[in-house]
């Protein structure tokens, strides 16, 4: 990113990553409320702790999030988020689906 101008300014402190990402999907609780969205959320266990800048993984989580719910109808709809560890356990994999797909 610095080759284009922005400064790759990172805060990265030991971090729950469990309840980050449980903060960022109930950050839309009142969409999924209102709208009557079926929601299911899986966050793995063993992924509890890591080294992470909290507000980039924030937007990386909830734009997927947002995309979603403007896929789904008004009203009614599934949604979900799921975390787990890749095959090495070195990185994270979020997945975000809705009745159409899941984008990873």
């Amino acid at each position: 990113m610095t080759e284009f101008g922005f400064s790759l300014d990172l805060s990265l402190p030991y971090t729950d990553v469990r309840a980050l990402l449980y903060w960022v999907f109930m950050r839309f609780q009142d969409e999924f409320v209102e709208r009557v969205v079926s929601i299911e959320l899986e966050i793995t266990p063993e992924a509890d702790h890591a080294i992470v800048d909290r507000l980039k993984l924030r937007e990386v989580v909830g734009e997927p999030l947002r995309n979603a719910l403007a896929a789904l109808p008004e009203y009614g709809g599934r949604l979900g988020l799921r975390s787990r560890l890749s095959k090495d356990g070195i990185y994270l994999l979020v997945e975000v689906a809705d009745e159409g797909g899941a984008a990873e």
